[in-house]
């Protein structure tokens, strides 16, 4: 008898720790997947084409013309940021090799910096030209809440720029 209710303590106790796994590897994670794949990464396309919407009050000819701005600076950017993925893949093609030619290695890293003052340079400007279409409020505003994080609703960290 004593044999019988240890063996059934057991098996409820393995039971309750399987159950308790199964629920909780169902939970999403908080990792970098997570980012992709919830809420944000379904409206990440609304916030990319539409962050001018968060600063308020802005007129119709204010939103028209950041749009227009705003086309004309991914223009610009684009085939800077796909450049810099060319070097990135072959930095890592280089990286992978028998024998990684290490000056080859530093002309990359060298060029995708460059790349990326420029993109730099870029955004300053075009938030500068953004910020000349605003009131002296709206600026106010934007210096205010530039640049801090904000929270989702589900309490994670994500950024709004222009």
């Amino acid at each position: 008898m004593k044999h019988i209710k240890n063996v059934l303590i057991i098996f409820a106790v393995t039971s309750l720790l399987f159950g308790l796994i199964q629920v909780t590897s169902a939970q999403p994670g908080y990792g970098r997947g997570e980012y992709r794949q919830g809420f944000q990464a379904r409206s990440y396309g609304l916030q990319q084409a539409e962050r001018h919407m968060w600063i308020p009050d802005l007129t119709e000819e204010q939103k028209s013309h950041i749009k227009e701005l705003r086309t004309g600076h991914m223009k610009e950017i684009q085939p800077i940021k796909n450049e810099l993925k060319i070097n990135k893949a072959r930095m890592d093609a280089l990286m992978t090799e028998e024998n990684p030619n290490l000056d080859k290695i530093n002309k990359l890293i060298e060029e995708s910096g460059s790349m990326q003052i420029q993109l730099r340079k870029e955004s300053a400007a075009f938030k500068l030209e953004v910020r000349k279409l605003l009131t002296d409020e709206q600026k106010v505003f934007l210096d205010t809440h530039q640049g801090r994080p904000r929270r989702d609703f589900h309490g994670r960290n994500f950024r709004h720029r222009l």
